[in-house]
């Protein structure tokens, strides 16, 4: 850093975002512990925790099963008309 005062301090270095003007080394210090920076600083990494474990996955099931079911429909009642016609259609035994 170099000791001229006062100099122009912006929120994460960037330029768009509204700077403040600092007037001495103490100033300076308290605005960048609040993550401002000069232009064309970068911030310093953050050193960061390693990600967590992913949990473990439950053992894949297989979908439960319906006991099978006979694909065999009920006969269906006949229609009074039919009933007629095939009664007319047999011989009567006498």
């Amino acid at each position: 850093m170099s000791n001229t005062y006062p100099r122009m301090l912006y929120p994460g270095g960037d330029a768009t975002a509204r700077g403040v003007l600092v007037a001495n080394e103490d100033d300076e210090n308290r605005r960048r512990d609040n993550g401002y920076l000069r232009l064309g600083e970068k911030a310093a990494a953050k050193p960061t925790k390693p990600a967590a474990p992913e949990p473990p996955k439950p053992a894949a099931t297989e979908p439960e099963q319906k006991p099978a079911t006979p694909a065999v429909e009920p006969p269906k009642a006949a229609k009074p008309a039919e009933k007629a016609k095939k009664a007319a259609a047999k011989p009567k035994a006498s």
